[in-house]
């Protein structure tokens, strides 16, 4: 019915009576969240695809704006498209927009992956559509968004997942079997952590000759024990790095390490980083679970150093070996303090089991006792094989 703007202001004399007139009807866009994705992951893209078919009709056939509907930490996000909103909102609408933009890049994506199964690195999807993401943090923060809207238990679920970066050096051949796959990790050479997730499995062949796992902070120490491992044609120990803060792929494996060879028990699991509140905070980052689905009882890594009394020792008995004390900065005694603040607090540090959680605050008292850090590099490899 066509209306004249007298007929309209006679109907409706009000002002804001009007203003809901002319506004437009809205479609609320919802993503199901439902825990049965983890069982079948067809779902997936069933829930991915109608909700944005009924976006797409909306806006395209019934000339009417959506709003989708997007969860991150149990905080429900809309975001109307197209958008509306007064002057002063312009700011707000751009930042909606861009997000929005971001959020359904990403699920094209994701739809894409699922759908011929192949994985891809959060990398390679920025540079896909760099104009649109920017920052590779948005894409990470997007796929956050977006697993906590279908209540997925790991971002992995999704088929991007972040660049390989953890190390290992093993004597003996590893197979890692993930959803059928087997990937074989060769022996006495260094190895790229696979792609896997808290539902593969790890297999070590000839298990029962490993003694020892040893996890690095540094790669150069890695590397360095590694060739001193080689040429001593050691054939007892496991090393893994990191290379500095873990990743998520990286603590997953040890995880699932220690699952798969659980009833090894001649295998002594130890974390080595260097004697300052960063290397702490890194221990930590190993000793908490990286997933929930990942029972913390099977957690049997333990925090040995490298302690800074070592060092110290070390140095008195040979003063010529290159370990250098440099002093705690202002930010190095806060980052300690916070620690030990964690740490003594149970209801945040549950998950590091008790032996760890003493050394561990042991270590910080002693540090901001002598005002000292160092590093775990001055120290040789044979001297790291003894800890």
């Amino acid at each position: 019915m066509d209306w004249t703007l007298d007929e309209l202001i006679e109907k409706y004399p009000r002002k804001h009576e009007l203003q809901s007139f002319f506004k437009s009807n809205t479609r609320e866009v919802l993503f199901c969240q439902n825990k049965e994705f983890s069982e079948v992951p067809n779902k997936l893209l069933d829930n991915i695809e109608n909700p944005l078919t009924l976006a797409a009709t909306a806006l395209q056939h019934h000339h009417i704006s959506v709003m989708f509907t997007f969860y991150n930490n149990g905080n429900k996000i809309n975001i109307n498209f197209p958008p509306t909103g007064q002057f002063w909102e312009s700011l707000t609408i751009l930042m909606n927009m861009n997000r929005l933009s971001v959020l359904l890049s990403l699920l094209r994506t994701i739809y894409k992956r699922l759908s011929i199964n192949r994985i891809s690195t959060i990398r390679d999807v920025f540079y896909d559509n760099k104009e649109i993401y920017r920052t590779q943090r948005s894409v990470e923060n997007g796929l956050e968004i977006i697993q906590k809207t279908f209540s997925l238990p790991s971002k992995d679920m999704l088929n991007i997942v972040a660049a390989q970066k953890g190390l290992c050096f093993s004597p003996v051949f590893i197979e890692v079997s993930t959803s059928g796959k087997t990937e074989q990790m060769n022996d006495l050479s260094t190895q790229l952590i696979p792609y896997m997730n808290s539902k593969s499995s790890v297999k070590l062949n000839t298990a029962e000759k490993i003694k020892r796992i040893v996890v690095l902070e540094k790669e150069a120490v890695f590397n360095s024990l590694g060739k001193y491992i080689q040429e001593r044609k050691i054939q007892d120990t496991i090393i893994i790095t990191g290379k500095g803060y873990p990743d998520t792929l990286t603590r997953t494996f040890l995880e699932v390490l220690q699952r798969s060879n659980a009833s090894y028990e001649q295998i002594s699991w130890t974390i080595l980083t260097d004697a300052d509140p960063h290397g702490i905070d890194i221990a930590c980052k190993y000793l908490t679970s990286s997933s929930s689905s990942i029972d913390v009882a099977t957690q049997k890594l333990s925090y040995r150093g490298i302690f800074i009394t070592h060092l110290i020792i070390s140095k008195f008995k040979d003063t010529s070996n290159s370990i250098q004390f440099l002093p705690l900065s202002a930010l190095d005694s806060i980052v300690a303090m916070n620690l030990l603040a964690k740490l003594v607090d149970d209801s945040s540090s549950k998950e590091v089991i008790h032996y760890s959680k003493r050394n561990l605050v042991r270590e910080l008292q002693v540090q901001l006792f002598f005002q000292k850090k160092a590093e775990m590099n001055g120290m040789t490899p044979s001297d790291i094989m003894q800890l």
